[in-house]
């Protein structure tokens, strides 16, 4: 709603500040060494933060209580990026993987292996049924999000690729 900004901080800390004030609202001592990766819910109820001890973390936004925990990674959590849905979660894992996580029931729903060295960022398509990864090993790929399969791996790239993002109408994509 554009009322609160979120930060993280390799010190493990989550800070929420008033965006009208600039004042700190909440220190959260989100994870055991960096928070690397912060998204907000659609709905700005909720920020998610993803860490270098290989946790993603959920937070209440208005008091920064905690809401739940994934632990299923073995590998720094780099990025997040939220369906249109509000419920799908991917991950970018320092482990190669992209990892899908059900918000609503605290659990992973699914992984995508492709990647030979570790993930750095991930978007889904306006419409969800994509994903794209990036990573350091060169590559973009792209995901069909339901049936969990590899469309397309892009290699034009010739260093770790480290943003990926798709434009708002889905038909381009920027890495």
């Amino acid at each position: 709603d554009g009322n609160v900004i979120a930060s993280g901080g390799m010190d493990g800390h989550l800070i929420l500040w008033g965006a009208a004030t600039g004042d700190i609202l909440q220190v959260i001592r989100a994870h055991v060494g960096g928070v690397l990766s912060l998204i907000f819910s659609h709905d700005g109820q909720m920020v998610i933060s993803g860490g270098a001890d290989e946790s993603i973390c959920l937070w209440q936004t208005e008091n920064g209580r905690p809401l739940g925990q994934f632990w299923a990674c073995k590998g720094v959590i780099r990025d997040l990026a939220l369906a249109p849905d509000g419920n799908t979660l991917a991950s970018a894992g320092g482990d190669g993987y992209v990892r899908l996580w059900d918000v609503a029931r605290r659990e992973t729903i699914g992984g995508l292996r492709g990647h030979t060295a570790d993930v750095n960022a991930v978007d889904f398509s306006p419409d969800g049924r994509l994903l794209a990864s990036a990573g350091d090993d060169d590559t973009v790929r792209i995901w069909d999000v339901e049936r969990r399969c590899e469309l397309a791996q892009l290699s034009a790239h010739t260093a770790w690729v480290n943003s990926v993002r798709f434009n708002p109408n889905g038909l381009l994509l920027a890495s």
